[in-house]
């Protein structure tokens, strides 16, 4: 063995250090970023937002009054316990005989006796055309049904990321954000089609199980293709873009107040982009 010292051995490098090398924070990053995987964020803060105006309690509600030659007007001011000046939300009629209420007209009344609507619930239609809400009379005894549809939705954004950071890892993260969001559109899809509340339910549970994973996947991609340097100001800007797909959707809320109709205009513009992006979409490295 000679004696001139042993070469100590070259220092680990990864992908970090190549970055470094070749550049973290170039036009490729830039254009990859605000291009591509950015938009690919959007959907996720449509379809986190569709829950609260799918399954939103107009502002009132009151009991199907049966006699048909009982006004509208007669119906809130008599027959109907006002709690609130400006709003009605009860549950309850008061027992008035539809001579009486016919007799009283507009004059308020009250009785201390009252009972449960049997006839159905009728809504005020000026602020959302339909909902859930509406659709299935998700009110009074069955207003526990309309918080499932949160917890519901929030499950599957649970167990998502299980199943798809798996898939990311194992297959690449191009190809499992992929089938996410396909897997994703067609269930949001389904959601304007859903016969019942237990189908909506179904289909709002795989819709939140890839919701979460819509966002993360990006995101370590993102993470991937740029610089120590560089990552945090990006996943600001990846936040920020989630909330951009937000305000986006509260715009198309605001014109479209049937709930069908939102839900399917929403999925429809998240597989556009999804669409679009899939052709520049870089693959993990």
């Amino acid at each position: 063995m000679s004696g001139s010292a042993l070469a100590p051995d070259a220092p680990k490098r990864n992908f970090d250090d190549l970055l470094t090398v070749v550049g973290s924070y170039g036009r490729y990053q830039i254009l990859m970023a605000f291009l591509v995987i950015l938009p690919a964020v959007l959907p996720s803060g449509f379809l986190s937002m569709t829950s609260i105006f799918l399954a939103a309690t107009p502002l009132d509600f009151w009991c199907n009054i049966p006699p048909e030659n009982v006004s509208s007007h007669t119906q809130s001011q008599v027959w109907v316990p006002r709690f609130n000046s400006s709003h009605t939300k009860t549950c309850q009629m008061y027992l008035v005989d539809t001579e009486d209420a016919l007799l009283i007209g507009n004059q308020s009344v009250a009785f201390n006796q009252s009972r449960k609507c049997d006839s159905g619930i009728q809504f005020n239609h000026d602020v959302y055309e339909s909902t859930i809400v509406t659709e299935w009379k998700l009110v009074c005894d069955q207003a526990s049904l309309r918080t499932w549809t949160f917890t519901i939705f929030t499950i599957g954004g649970m167990t998502g990321p299980l199943i798809w950071g798996f898939l990311a890892d194992r297959y690449g993260r191009k190809r499992a954000f992929f089938l996410c969001v396909t897997f994703q559109s067609i269930f949001a899809v389904g959601t304007a089609f859903a016969p019942s509340y237990v189908w909506f339910c179904i289909f709002r549970f795989f819709v939140g199980s890839t919701t979460s994973a819509g966002y993360t996947l990006p995101f370590v991609l993102l993470l991937e293709i740029t610089g120590p340097e560089s990552r945090a100001f990006f996943s600001v800007l990846l936040s920020c873009t989630y909330s951009v797909g937000g305000l986006l959707f509260l715009a198309i809320a605001y014109y479209v107040r049937a709930w069908k109709s939102l839900a399917l205009i929403s999925s429809l513009a998240s597989a556009s982009i999804y669409m679009t992006v899939w052709w520049f979409f870089p693959e993990s490295r």
